[in-house]
């Protein structure tokens, strides 16, 4: 049975073949439009493509969103503020949909909401070159989308699962008992109580812009919540809650973002300062403040959220999923507290990660054993040495081959000797994050490399970088190891790790790392190993493969225009390499 799983807020597409994942990518990655809000029409294409299916091939579309039935009348709406304590202000965006078709056909507003089925047949259509969809549509609710992805990969047998993020199908923070590849309710925090959403609008308060909550974790690290009174913190989250056994998040700052923006006046009164204007550096004060108190309140009702799952379920494996487990911080401290004997964060646990968990969450339902290997990133695309050779003659490089894995061993030297590469290797990852197929590389070692790359990347200076670290090597470098696959848990660097890593531990003593398994990526083991040979660290400092404002580059086409636009040293490409001439000499 064939199951094309769909992100309808990200705009991912995910196969699964007989019950395993087979193949997932993002629709940014194709189009080349930072989040792109487009339909994943490309990456259907992909998945398809990849599975070696014809759109008539395909059994079910799984959604991972209910998104449908938030418009489906007045008295729903209603209901929600009256028997469910949410604010009216959130609901504005509801009402500015509702207020065209409330009084039309309901099956009208159903074929005009993004999520019907009318929709989602006509835009699969399209990516399979109209030869036609028959397959049946099916909605998953969007937390249990994100359970069954942060769940089922992992390969345990039974453990706690919590989802957060801004919202989905109006719900926050929802827990899970996780038993025997199926997921069990025990509790929702709804969308008047939303910790992404808390984090979201202190993002812009900071002046970040759109989905860039991980410059809100960076700069927290410059500040001090201790600076904060605590009568401060509590008007941002108080734990316990009042109206709720986990936290309670101030109302006024969750006013709605597209509505007024009231909670931009809450953030001032807090921290004595207007949301930050453009050209004013964030590490101004107050805002590295403002980042660290919201930062240690999301940290605080995490804390307490995880200790009340863990002992309503019994189990300490914890498994987290949702945009909020994208915070490598607060994952950190999670893991560092003791609440938890194990902790898996899944590549892609925000809604990226919802089209393979729609689709194995359906497969499952549908009579089938969800398969999904674990720890593995590298769902996307793959090149041929014929495809990489062919782009790079039609820019006009100089490139020379590099038999079998030969090109490993380059690859190392040149990062040894300083030098900043573009690493692009077998399959693209999943997600936000560049786990050794598309990055780029540099040492860890070398003091102020840091900054030379955030220069070469055009990124503020002030913002972090992160290793990839031998996993079984990792313990000599941070406190408290555990592995961590997918670049999504801080540890704390011990003495060695500050000694030895120094442009990729933070201000704050920290180090979001990449553990590296010889099985599970053989070429980009070997080259740590390789790099261990010249420097004594089998370490490299390892960021996405892409400019500000740029989705992680897909194909050769794409690694080949930003190894210009960014200037790096070389390009490690397939098994082939290419160096930038030294300056003065001729191309």
């Amino acid at each position: 049975m064939n199951v094309l799983g769909i992100d309808a807020s990200h705009n991912t597409a995910a196969l699964v073949k007989d019950g395993r994942l087979v193949a997932s990518a993002e629709e940014e990655r194709f189009d080349r439009c930072k989040h792109s809000r487009n339909p994943p029409v490309h990456a259907i294409r992909f998945c398809l493509e990849y599975a070696g299916l014809a759109a008539a091939d395909v059994d079910y579309v799984a959604v991972g969103m209910d998104e449908v039935d938030h418009y489906s009348g007045l008295g729903l709406i209603l209901s929600k503020v009256l028997l469910e304590g949410y604010p009216p202000g959130l609901l504005r965006k509801r009402f500015s949909v509702l207020r065209h078709h409330l009084f039309t056909d309901p099956a009208r507003l159903r074929t005009h909401s993004p999520l019907s089925s009318a929709y989602w047949g006509k835009k699969v259509d399209a990516a399979t070159d109209g030869t036609g969809l028959s397959a049946e549509i099916r909605v998953i609710p969007h937390h249990v989308a994100h359970g069954a992805w942060a769940s089922l990969p992992t390969g345990w047998k039974n453990a706690s699962c919590l989802v957060a993020d801004g919202a989905g199908d109006w719900e926050s923070t929802t827990a899970y008992a996780y038993h025997d590849q199926s997921i069990e309710f025990l509790r929702k925090e709804t969308y008047a109580n939303s910790l992404g959403f808390l984090y979201f609008n202190a993002t812009d308060y900071l002046g970040f812009g759109f989905l860039q909550e991980g410059k809100t974790m960076g700069l927290a690290a410059y500040g001090d919540p201790q600076d904060v009174p605590g009568a401060v913190l509590d008007q941002i989250v108080r734990v316990p809650g009042e109206l709720s056994p986990w936290y309670t998040v101030d109302s006024r700052i969750l006013t709605d973002y597209y509505y007024g923006r009231g909670y931009l006046s809450h953030f001032t009164r807090l921290f004595g300062a207007p949301k930050r204007p453009p050209g004013l550096e964030a590490t101004t004060p107050p805002y590295p403040v403002a980042a660290a108190a919201v930062q240690r309140s999301l940290e605080k009702a995490l804390l307490h959220t995880v200790k009340k799952v863990v002992e309503s379920t019994g189990e300490k494996k914890l498994c987290l999923g949702g945009g909020v487990a994208m915070n490598c911080s607060a994952n950190g401290k999670i893991w560092a507290s003791g609440l938890v004997d194990e902790l898996a964060v899944q590549v892609a646990p925000m809604d990226s990660g919802t089209a393979a968990g729609a689709a194995l969450r359906l497969a499952q339902q549908l009579g089938e054993k969800p398969l999904v290997e674990p720890d593995r990133s590298d769902w996307g695309p793959e090149f041929s040495d014929a495809e990489i050779e062919k782009a790079l003659e039609a820019a006009g490089l100089r490139f020379e081959r590099c038999p079998g894995s030969s090109i490993a061993g380059k690859a190392a030297d040149l990062v040894a000797k300083g030098k900043i590469v573009g690493w692009f290797q077998g399959r693209m990852e999943l997600g936000a994050r560049a786990l050794g197929h598309r990055s780029i590389l540099a040492n860890p070692g070398i003091k102020g490399m840091n900054d030379r790359v955030n220069r070469v990347k055009h990124r503020e200076l002030w913002r972090p970088f992160a290793p990839s670290i031998a996993a079984e090597r990792l313990g000599e470098y941070v406190q408290k190891p555990c592995p961590s696959p997918f670049m999504l848990i801080a540890f704390h660097a011990n003495p060695n790790g500050k000694r030895e890593l120094p442009t990729v531990i933070h201000v704050d003593g920290t180090t979001r790392v990449q553990t590296v398994d010889k099985r599970l990526e053989p070429l980009y083991y070997r080259l740590l190993r390789e790099v261990e040979g010249h420097t004594s660290h089998p370490a490299v400092l390892n960021t996405s493969f892409n400019d500000a404002g740029e989705p992680i580059v897909c194909s050769p086409r794409d690694a080949i225009r930003s190894y210009f636009g960014m200037g790096l040293d070389a390009l490690a490409i397939g098994n082939y390499l290419a160096l930038n001439p030294e300056p003065g000499a001729k191309r």
